[in-house]
């Protein structure tokens, strides 16, 4: 089981879309979890909409959460933590189990434009297919580094534990 770590500012619209994303798409080998910098006092109804016409999972917490939750020991070990904010500097974040690999992705704000509410829906949704495309894209390139990772391995223990060097 693999785990990401999907920050964003406030956790309630484009964190908990990719979170969910990833526990769809990602099958068994894949565990998101979400959270924000300066947590909001609920989720955005326009991501759960969004999130519910496109038939995603809810998250597993009700509310949302600070970055600090993930910090401790009990923490799972992150091998992605992956911003959506350009607010939040990697100085910024806690030191973080493990030794994740650090992601950024650049997405629309949805709540940037102004916007009546069924526009405001639909620019959560169509933010949403980007999102999605971006995390079946993450998920194939990972799958392929994984895939070449146990082929290099086993060929290095195909010879004896060794490999075998050319040249001088």
């Amino acid at each position: 089981m693999r785990n990401i770590l999907v920050l964003c500012e406030n956790n309630a619209g484009l964190s908990i879309m990719i979170e969910a994303a990833i526990n769809a798409k990602g099958g068994l080998g894949w565990n998101a979890a979400s959270a924000g910098h300066r947590v909001a006092p609920q989720f955005n109804r326009y991501a759960i909409l969004a999130m519910r016409e496109a038939g995603l999972p809810m998250p597993k917490h009700m509310a949302p959460r600070g970055w600090h939750h993930f910090a401790t020991a009990a923490s799972p070990r992150f091998d992605i933590v992956l911003t959506l904010s350009e607010n939040i500097a990697w100085e910024e974040m806690p030191d973080w189990p493990g030794a994740p690999r650090l992601l950024h992705w650049a997405l629309p704000d949805p709540l940037a434009v102004p916007a009546t509410a069924d526009e405001r829906l639909e620019t959560f949704k169509i933010v949403l297919e980007l999102a999605g495309a971006k995390v079946e894209t993450l998920l194939e390139d990972e799958h392929r580094a994984e895939r070449l990772l146990r082929q290099a391995n086993d060929n290095v223990a195909g010879n004896g534990g060794s490999s075998r060097r050319y040249g001088t």
